[in-house]
């Protein structure tokens, strides 16, 4: 992608928008970065902006910014593509592109994408630590929390793992990875895309664009499996729990299988593992099938499995409080990742769920409920909704406004014995910038109640 001499737009601020755009001026563009909110809400972004000679128009997004046209516009995943600004762009013929892709013009290493509706974090931390213990330049980032212009373009990497969300891959055309892995496919972020065909269709452009020397890497027992499967022209490889698999990864017997061409071999056994809940073991399968293709050793992957305890908000253990537990699951942001939640646990639940609504129904979490849910406590935006739902399957059910009213209320109610999990099964965005800023607030929240 030339860049060069080139007008170049980017547009929404945050870590990702500045990440572009230092990246863009280095390489000699001249770049402009626009975001509607305000200059109050985005100090810190100016303030670095700033210090680069990088242009900021905050505020709204004044349509003068495309006359004279730029060369494209790099868009922040968390802009919708049908707000009225990029319709004008479209109506003018400027190209839109998305981070991942950008970036992925910036580096001859292999890149290795972890997608799916849950588990993408995991698996993209679990691959990446993998790599590192196997004495592999390995450059991390993407929606994990770390700007990916950042991990990839000051860095001399052998490969790049990248979290892509469906966000990022919407405006992608021409984003190839050598490995692909996709999680799981469930609803989510309906309220952006609509419906679930166009949620799916976005997923897709992690792998359309492979070859005969790609790799794909699915979920057997996923219902949309068979879609990307189709999709690529890549190497498909499989994980599963539950079934052999010609070629992948599956569990057997208490031990974790790797098949090529029907020849399998053990790497481990599974009570190795330390990740918390079953469906963690569909993570670690297919880190390993990814880690195995890009051609780490049997021993060093099951060497540096057995170490990995997980990531900061995905089933998180905070502390004990006169014999309570607390979980931080912020990571949670629909109902099948709660759902995992709710079942890698055999102690009695308080459950505290809420947030943003992304449009998603939750009947299946109110199907998912069981005996061990002793209490759930719903608050923020999805408050009134989450309480509708689930109370034709458990009437111990409190609504409270706020995070702070809902840890209170759960302390109150938690007897010993008792897991508090906090696993919103909703965004954030009702009052946190993010679901980090989420967790670490009630990691606070609760070390603070000791």
């Amino acid at each position: 992608m030339e860049i060069k001499n080139k007008r170049i737009l980017v547009l929404g601020a945050g870590r990702t928008g500045v990440g572009i755009a230092k990246v863009l001026k280095l390489e000699g563009a001249e770049v402009i970065v626009n975001d509607g909110a305000s200059a109050e809400s985005l100090k810190n972004d100016l303030e670095k902006l700033s210090q680069l000679d990088i242009e900021a128009v905050v505020g709204g997004h004044p349509k003068s910014l495309l006359d004279p046209k730029p060369d494209f516009i790099v868009k922040n995943p968390g802009i919708p593509m049908d707000i009225p600004f990029l319709e004008s762009a479209s109506s003018k013929n400027i190209q839109v592109v998305s981070d991942v892709e950008l970036i992925a013009s910036f580096t001859d290493a292999p890149i290795i994408a972890v997608t799916g509706t849950n588990g993408k974090t995991t698996v993209t931390s679990l691959i990446g630590h993998i790599l590192t213990g196997a004495q592999r330049r390995v450059s991390i980032g993407g929606n994990i929390g770390y700007s990916i212009a950042d991990a990839v373009y000051e860095s001399d990497s052998e490969f790049v793992v990248c979290e892509v969300s469906s966000f990022q891959l919407e405006s992608t055309q021409r984003f190839t990875p050598k490995i692909a892995v996709v999680t799981n496919i469930s609803p989510d972020h309906l309220d952006r895309h609509k419906n679930m065909n166009n949620y799916i269709e976005s997923k897709l452009n992690v792998c359309i664009n492979q070859n005969e020397s790609d790799f794909v890497v699915l979920n057997k027992q996923d219902l949309y499996a068979k879609r990307f499967a189709d999709a690529t022209r890549g190497n498909v490889y499989w994980f599963s729990r539950f079934d052999e698999v010609r070629d992948g990864a599956y569990l057997q017997d208490g031990k974790i299988y790797f098949a090529e061409g029907g020849k399998s071999k053990v790497v481990m056994n599974l009570d190795s593992v330390q990740l918390k809940g079953e469906h963690n073991f569909d993570n670690v399968l297919a880190a390993l099938v990814a880690s195995r293709l890009a051609g780490v050793s049997f021993q060093q992957i099951s060497e540096t499995i057995a170490s990995f305890k997980g990531v900061e908000h995905r089933l998180e253990y905070v502390t004990e409080i006169d014999g309570v537990q607390f979980y931080n699951d912020s990571k949670a942001t629909n109902s099948n990742s709660t759902i995992q939640a709710i079942n890698a646990f055999e102690r009695p639940l308080i459950l505290l769920l809420g947030g943003y609504d992304k449009g998603e129904e939750f009947d299946e979490l109110a199907t998912a409920l069981h005996g061990g849910v002793r209490e759930i406590i719903t608050f923020g935006q999805c408050k009134d909704k989450i309480k509708e739902t689930l109370s034709k399957k458990n009437k111990n059910i409190t609504s409270i406004s706020n995070i702070e009213e809902a840890i209170k209320i759960a302390i109150i109610k938690a007897q010993e014995g008792d897991v508090v999990l906090f696993s919103p099964a909703c965004a954030s965005w009702d009052t946190f910038e993010n679901f980090e800023q989420r967790g670490k607030k009630f990691k606070e929240l609760v070390l603070s109640a000791q």
